[in-house]
């Protein structure tokens, strides 16, 4: 399978080898350290070297063979509408709130918040993680609405967020499945369809009501948006629909603006490096222009909005990007959380002081550092991030903490889907195959020729991957991503089996 790729593509080809050569670090890491203590660690009753063996021999039948994708006789639209409803139905069997850490701590203070309890509320935590004022609006918006119809409880506020985010969650569904049928055809858009529903749908995280799955829909919605733009001319409309939905999901989750990065940059390469004209470099120019405008209307919008609630946000509490940065290189908890990091940036009364007690300690961590232990250290973090086909669920402190339904349904489901249910460890060895698979498929796209769609998919991917090996080690935080992921790995995955089809007829 001969890689053929135009001569001004060929340097792009690095971004392609840069994001093969991340996924291929991380597949070797966890299979040759997964039997490393780090935190967080699943146990797998399939060897990590034969799950990754029985994923080699998955991919290298299914390109082998030329796999024809699957073909559905029942519409999609059914299709996602049984996804919701089952969605929704399980979420209500299994409901819990992890009230231990921020998707709680969020829940509890928005009820306090809404019915004028501000003085019992832990207001400052939404000074000290802006990032959460996203899910707070929307969540207080909700809580709103509940208690103007007379039902806010803690019970029905968690079931609308479940209910908002199975949409969400079936609407990334259907996003899947309308970019793959772009990218390749109706039958590898179904694949895509049912790999999501079978595989993400089935772990359960639209149960847990945080910023993770409210976010999910943005990044994959953008980039659909994106393919069906018309490349006859500067689609305006289409562009601030991306920038609106970014902007959007950004104040929900801040890494869902590593998608509009990773247009930007292809983007950029297109106009710039490749000689577009200047009406085209003129036309660039100023929807990069409105993106930016896009942002600062939006930030007044949303600052506005969220002073409209009866919280005021304090800035000097902020802890900022450097409080995640910190914590994400401290070996003391493989990368992720560790309290003594919390006081002591919570300690420093100004960001200025902060910001400069945050890069002393960052640079004592470096310093003290020594290259084995770095590494030992950086391995460890990956396998927190990256070796787990559940993305950690059920893995945090106090996941299941408060649980909210009884009966023998209720156990049923709860036997499939709590961590300790009998039925689960099955279930997440299948998931971590797939995501073998996955990686697999990934560190293959280097096999791909250069073209802009494929393109945007690995920077995307890449940065989420960077990011998460930055910042505060979470597997959840890659779920904003595992749409694109899956995206990229299935259109690898399609991609290869094409090849093959065209050299078999050569």
């Amino acid at each position: 399978m001969k890689q053929i790729i135009d001569k001004k593509d060929k340097w792009l080809a690095v971004f392609y080898y840069i994001l093969s050569l991340a996924a291929g670090l991380i597949i070797i890491n966890n299979v040759l350290m997964s039997q490393t203590d780090y935190v967080v660690k699943k146990e797998f009753f399939m060897p990590a070297i034969e799950t990754f063996a029985i994923a080699l021999l998955v991919i290298f039948a299914l390109v082998h063979n030329r796999f024809s994708f699957v073909t559905l006789r029942i519409p999609v639209p059914v299709i996602l509408t049984v996804f919701f409803l089952y969605q929704v139905f399980v979420s209500h069997n299994i409901m819990f709130l992890t009230a231990t850490w921020d998707a709680g701590t969020v829940i509890d203070n928005v009820i306090l918040i809404e019915r004028g309890l501000t003085e019992s509320a832990y207001v400052d935590y939404f000074s000290h993680y802006t990032y959460n004022d996203g899910i707070f609006l929307l969540e207080f918006i909700v809580a709103w609405v509940l208690d103007r119809i007379g039902g806010l409880t803690q019970y029905s506020l968690i079931l609308a967020m479940i209910i908002l985010q199975s949409a969400a969650s079936t609407a990334v569904a259907g996003f899947i499945h309308d970019i793959l049928k772009r990218l390749h055809n109706e039958n590898v858009g179904n694949f895509g369809l049912l790999l999501y529903i079978l595989w993400f749908g089935l772990i359960g995280w639209q149960t847990v009501v945080y910023n993770d799955m409210t976010s999910i829909i943005f990044p994959i919605a953008a980039y659909d948006l994106y393919l069906r733009r018309d490349t006859t001319k500067w689609d305006y409309p289409r562009w601030m629909g991306i920038f609106l939905l970014v902007f959007l999901g950004y104040k929900i989750k801040p890494t869902v603006l590593i998608i509009l990065i990773a247009i930007g940059m292809c983007e950029t390469f297109h106009i710039f490096l490749k000689k577009g004209d200047r009406e085209s470099r003129y036309r660039f120019i100023s929807t990069a222009m409105s993106a930016i405008a896009v942002f600062m209307l939006g930030n007044v919008i949303f600052s506005s909005a969220v002073n409209a609630t009866p919280i005021t946000i304090n800035e000097e509490l902020n802890t900022g990007p450097l409080h995640m940065f910190m914590m994400g290189m401290n070996d003391a908890n493989d990368g992720c959380f560790v309290y003594t990091d919390v006081t002591y940036s919570f300690s420093y009364e100004t960001k200025k002081e902060r910001t400069q007690a945050q890069l002393l300690r960052i640079k004592s961590r470096f310093e003290n550092y020594t290259p084995e232990r770095f590494l030992t250290f950086l391995s460890k973090k990956a396998l927190v991030v990256f070796n787990d086909g559940s993305f950690a669920w059920g893995g945090e402190a106090g996941f299941f903490d408060r649980k909210y339904t009884r009966g023998a349904l209720s156990d049923f489901y709860k036997n499939i889907y709590y961590d300790q249910g009998t039925v689960f460890p099955l279930k997440l060895n299948i998931f971590q195959l797939l995501w073998y698979i996955t990686l697999l498929l990934v560190f293959l796209v280097h096999r791909l020729r250069v073209d802009k769609n494929t393109l945007i998919l690995s920077l995307a991917v890449t940065g989420i991957f960077v990011f998460d090996m930055l910042f505060e080690a979470r597997a959840r935080y890659l779920i904003v991503y595992v749409p694109m992921i899956m995206v990229l790995a299935i259109h690898v995955l399609a991609s290869l089996i094409d090849q093959r089809r065209s050299l078999s007829h050569e």
